[in-house]
């Protein structure tokens, strides 16, 4: 960025939009509620992004517009959810949200919900994961504490 004259307006983000756990948790390799899947990286580099940091608390993909328009000093619309990160790096985690919502599909229609200690996960065993976004009923799938069964 600095060699193109551009680094004092840009910003980069690296992430993805899932982990891959190898096949070891079901199926498939990536679309499960496991540590494995829903932990991805994210690198944010330019202004207000400097300077080498490892933030600790949960932050979703759902940030991530929110984000980009505080970069460009566009309030984002009340609708928008999510919340900039450049907020969380600036003021530190005060108010910050303690969890992150999860949708997992294709290999089920399920819902998880994580926190800094546990994770829950829900599922419609009676949908079909490829056709079915949501549905009206769940059943329980899976809790994790996250403190004594990390991965």
């Amino acid at each position: 960025m600095t060699s193109l004259g551009i680094s004092d307006d840009t910003i980069v983000i690296y992430t993805s939009d899932h982990g891959d756990h190898f096949g070891t948790r079901n199926s498939e390799s990536k679309r499960s509620p496991h540590e494995a899947s829903i932990r991805v990286p994210l690198i944010i580099r330019g202004p207000g992004f400097e300077g080498g940091r490892i933030v600790d608390e949960l932050v979703s993909l759902i940030d991530l517009p929110p984000t980009v328009l505080a970069a460009g000093d566009i309030e984002a619309p009340a609708q928008m959810r999510g919340h900039p990160l450049q907020k969380l790096l600036q003021e530190g985690p005060g108010d910050w949200p303690s969890d992150v919502f999860v949708q997992i599909s294709e290999s089920m229609v399920g819902r998880a919900l994580r926190t800094d200690r546990w994770k829950y996960c829900i599922h419609a065993p009676d949908r079909d994961p490829v056709h079915d976004a949501s549905s009206d009923r769940y059943e329980e799938y899976c809790l994790y504490d996250l403190q004594n069964d990390p991965a």
